[in-house]
């Protein structure tokens, strides 16, 4: 075995994995969580981090070309796998395990590397290091003592000749090789400002899956939102079946990990972990205890309490108007605390109704993210838990 072979194998013991999850693959999705962190490897945050990529669930035809621009920022080696939206624990493990060879067959990434495109479209077999003929630059013609540099009267040169009005700033790519750049817009205060167009989603970690939005940023404030849902949970539901806490903690450690609380968001993935019935040899006592240290921990945090203090308020009157979950209502934190209670009503329930419901119209949830900072609009959504529906439905089913 040679040394690049050597080192192929030691990449793959321990792997960046991307997990990117499709409408109505939350039970893939979390299996797969659950096999990569067991194992020791890690989770990646973002393509250029990750050796494999994962679609959790059946990939919809309106989603293939979000999936495949995620698919062309991995540097490689890489290796893309898929899993059906009921995926099983041992499935997960299985597709996983068939695709590790391929990480390690160095021919076959060479030929990946090889057709990939460089950005901009360039093909790189098209560039020709030889066709680059250094020779012919005769740096020895070059004579520096030609140039007097005395004779360059700059009081001849009239600034005046220079008419900028004609350079027609409108024939300047502002997005080049795709990445967007800062336009001038007014300011609330009628000044200008740079104004940003950011797009998230619609596949993003802690983030509703299918969901996509486009901010308008004036620094690093949204000013202006717009969204829509991409892809519908047709078939088979990926939480039928599964008790309501699981859906539950697994949305308030979507909340946790946004506010970078990483202890706390663990916590809520252990719950999660027990509802599952992931963690072998551990009854429901162990999902009540689990389920009470979390709630009780994250209602004592008075620093969480302030972090999400005023994020996303809404009116209970403009809830009824639209006809939206009434859980809602509050701040982040409100909802958060509304979360909790769920979780902890549910934890003597059996297997909970399908609460994968119909989804919120986006704009209500656009208008919900302006006026905050990025990274307050990212709580705010993730507090809204939009893919839960109504708690009220889980109480219900919990209590039936």
């Amino acid at each position: 075995m040679g040394l690049t072979q050597w080192l192929a194998r030691q990449a793959v013991r321990r792997c960046s994995v991307l997990l990117v999850e499709m409408p109505g693959g939350w039970r893939a999705r979390v299996y797969a969580e659950r096999f990569v962190l067991g194992r020791g490897w890690q989770l990646a945050d973002s393509p250029a981090g990750a050796d494999m990529l994962v679609v959790c669930g059946q990939l919809p035809p309106d989603l293939e070309d979000s999936v495949e621009a995620v698919w062309e920022q991995l540097p490689g080696p890489r290796v893309r796998i898929s899993l059906a939206p009921g995926e099983t624990e041992q499935g997960v493990e299985a597709a996983v395990e068939a695709a590790l060879p391929h990480l390690r067959d160095t021919a076959a990434q060479r030929e990946d590397a090889a057709g990939r495109s460089l950005p901009g479209g360039m093909d790189p077999g098209d560039m020709d290091p030889g066709d680059m003929d250094h020779g012919d630059m005769d740096h020895g013609d070059m004579d520096h003592g030609d140039m007097d540099h005395g004779d360059m009267d700059h009081g001849d040169m009239d600034h005046g000749d220079m008419d900028h009005g004609d350079m027609d700033h409108g024939d300047m790519d502002m997005a080049p090789d795709g990445i967007a750049l800062a336009e001038g817009a007014d300011d609330r205060d009628g000044l200008e400002m740079d104004e940003l167009h950011l797009r998230l989603g619609p596949v993003l970690r802690h983030w509703p899956a299918g969901l996509e939005m486009t901010w308008t940023l004036h620094g690093d404030l949204v000013t202006e939102a717009e969204g829509r849902w991409i892809g519908s949970a047709t078939g088979e539901s990926a939480t039928q079946g599964l008790p309501s806490t699981a859906l539950l903690a697994d949305a308030v450690r979507d909340v946790l990990q946004l506010a970078g609380w990483t202890e706390g968001a663990e916590r809520a993935m252990r719950v999660r972990d027990l509802a599952v019935g992931s963690l072998a040899g551990r009854g429901d006592a162990d999902l009540a205890r689990e389920a009470a240290a979390l709630v009780r921990r994250v209602r004592r945090s008075r620093t969480l309490r302030w972090s999400l203090r005023g994020l996303g308020r809404v009116e209970r009157g403009w809830l009824d108007d639209h006809q939206l979950p009434s859980w809602w209502a509050g701040d982040a934190n409100d909802r958060l605390l509304a979360l909790l209670d769920a979780v902890h009503v549910s934890t003597d329930a059996g297997p909970g109704p399908d609460v994968l419901l119909e989804r919120p119209d986006a704009a209500h949830l656009t208008r919900l993210c302006t006026g905050v900072e990025v990274a307050a609009a990212r709580l705010v959504v993730a507090s809204l838990a939009p893919h839960l529906g109504s708690l009220e439905a889980m109480r219900a089913g919990a209590h039936a």
